[in-house]
């Protein structure tokens, strides 16, 4: 299931229930976060494109709940490949545990491919 979120981004629900999050709003923790222009969250219009070369993103388990990261409720300025290798792993995740010990220091940052 694929689910819009309101100019924010999106969500992906797999079949073993895990849930991802991709945020990228002014108001997530990605490139486009504004400070200065808080008010307003809505401020994209319904068919204004939104882009961001970063998102946040926020894993749910199949129990609903939120699963932690390196002590984070989300994982703040993840890149595309970030967020694909995210996506792969939350579709294989058969206990909560799989993404509670989720390492994330063997994904490749973005700039360090070749």
């Amino acid at each position: 299931m694929i689910k819009c979120i309101r100019n924010h981004g999106f969500s992906m629900k797999f079949e073993n229930g895990y849930t991802v999050r991709i945020l990228f709003s002014k108001h997530n923790s990605c490139d486009r976060f504004s400070d200065k222009d808080r008010a307003g969250i809505f401020e994209d219009a319904e068919t204004k494109e939104v882009e961001s070369p970063t998102a946040e993103v926020i894993v749910i388990d199949n129990k609903g709940n939120v699963i932690p990261f390196e002590n984070q409720s989300s994982l703040m300025y993840q890149s595309p490949k970030e967020i694909t290798d995210i996506l792969f792993r939350a579709s294989i995740a058969k206990i909560p545990s799989d993404m509670h010990n989720f390492d994330l220091s063997n994904i490749q940052k973005e700039d360090e491919w070749s």
